[in-house]
């Protein structure tokens, strides 16, 4: 069998033999829970729960700093059309809104204690 992704040989068991291939035998999705990409990664000093940790901003402005931090960088959505993955990434409005509320929510809090 060839892979239609790449064109590269399977082996007997399906799988592509090529490392780098693309196809879906070889496609692990991307980490969504343990340092996700679109907060800056694990090796990222800048991390948004590490920023968030180390100036100890709390809930509101906590939120207020990942919702900018992932603002266009977030997939939406994934398709699988055949071998080919195709994924949508927002645009960052809805994740910068987000952001605005919190922050709102932080200057009232304050403005009324």
């Amino acid at each position: 069998m060839t892979c239609l992704a790449c064109g590269h040989q399977e082996h007997e068991n399906a799988t592509c033999n090529q490392a780098n291939c693309a196809c879906p035998k070889n496609y692990k999705p991307k980490e969504l829970v343990d340092h996700p990409q679109y907060y800056g990664g694990g090796d990222n000093p800048y991390e948004a729960i590490k920023v968030i940790d180390a100036w100890d901003l709390g809930f509101s402005l906590g939120n207020c700093v990942k919702y900018i931090c992932r603002a266009g960088q977030k997939p939406v959505h994934e398709t699988q059309i055949g071998a080919i993955r195709i994924e949508t990434v927002d645009d960052g409005l809805t994740d910068l809104k987000k952001a605005r509320w919190y922050l709102d929510h932080e200057i009232q809090r304050r403005e009324k204690s």
